[in-house]
């Protein structure tokens, strides 16, 4: 559970066009990545290695989103930051990454516990999410030092999640908060606290923002969940 308030806004089909406003990416973009990296994730078998579904939904979930988001978005470029795939907008001051989340996300749970990014990051995402934020992320024993920043732009993250018992796509584009209390292990860490989530309506596996179902709850493995659904 989050220290900070987190402020939530819950986007529904009433709303959700106002993706485009608040980020210059039309709402229809983040569910065709949504469904593409879907679609990629149920190509993996038996036979192939037990990351492979979740590996290729990611994989498929950035390059869509940011071909979309670069084609029909306003001012949105791709970038590669140390071997991260990122989406860089000058003119709004942002930038977006996109990360697999636990079963905690879409999701405003009464318990106030937050989601968190499923796959650990590295120190390059580390220092790309805290951007000019002060000591984002600090292992336990390292003194506060002031960072320095892979960009200036205010980072959120792209997070989903595919829900295999709801049989539903969930997603949200979050700002992580600048007081983490996870810190990083062996190089790694999971961001797990945000001052802004702004929620997605979660996407049915054969739908779309069209047949909204009301979110709630599940678990996984590294991106998503690692077997075939």
């Amino acid at each position: 559970m989050n220290n900070f308030s987190t402020r939530v806004q819950n986007l529904d089909v009433t709303n959700v066009d106002r993706l485009l406003e608040l980020f210059g990416i039309p709402a229809e973009s983040f569910k065709d990545a949504l469904l593409a990296g879907k679609q990629k994730h149920d190509e993996a078998t038996e036979f192939h290695p037990v990351t492979t579904a979740g590996a290729r939904a990611w994989q498929e979930i950035v390059g869509v989103f940011r071909q979309l988001a670069v084609e029909h978005g306003q001012g949105w470029e791709k970038d590669q930051l140390k071997g991260n795939p990122v989406l860089i907008n000058s003119e709004r001051g942002m930038t977006i990454v996109i990360m697999g989340g636990d079963n905690n996300t879409g999701l405003e749970r009464e318990d106030g516990i937050q989601p968190s990014t499923k796959n650990s990051k590295g120190h390059q995402s580390q220092r790309l999410l805290h951007g000019t934020n002060l000591s984002l992320f600090q292992s336990i024993d390292e003194e506060p030092s002031s960072p320095v920043p892979v960009d200036s732009h205010q980072t959120w993250v792209f997070l989903f999640y595919l829900d295999k018992e709801k049989q539903e796509i969930r997603a949200e584009l979050s700002l992580p908060s600048i007081d983490v209390t996870e810190f990083f292990r062996e190089g790694k860490v999971k961001v797990s606290d945000w001052q802004e989530r702004r929620i997605l309506p979660a996407i049915p596996f054969d739908g779309g923002f069209d047949d909204i179902s009301t979110p709630e709850f599940t678990d996984d493995s590294e991106f998503f969940n690692a077997e075939k659904i």
